[in-house]
């Protein structure tokens, strides 16, 4: 999806990976409607700025985040554990 929601749909073996982006030929779906198959040059940079409102970036950094709660959750359960049952065998 580019940033003017707009979405090309590049058919199998008509796109090749170019330095400047993705070529070939793409069926250009609008909120207007569909544009029929055409030449058309997808570039990175319009790839990059374009919102995808959750990708696997953001999925991954989620997910990250749980391990680290968990962890430090259980590191401090740990911790109390120890502070509430002091060593008797002094």
């Amino acid at each position: 999806m580019t940033h003017n929601r707009s979405t090309f749909q590049f058919n199998e073996g008509d796109w090749s990976l170019t330095s400047s982006g993705i070529r070939g030929r793409a069926d250009i779906f609008t909120e207007d409607g569909i544009t029929p198959a055409r030449d058309t040059t997808l570039s990175f940079a319009d790839v990059a700025s374009a919102s995808t409102g959750g990708g696997r970036g953001n999925t991954t950094e989620q997910f990250l985040k749980t391990i680290l709660g968990v962890i430090l959750v259980i590191g401090l359960a740990a911790l109390i554990l120890y502070a509430a049952f002091p060593a008797t065998d002094r």
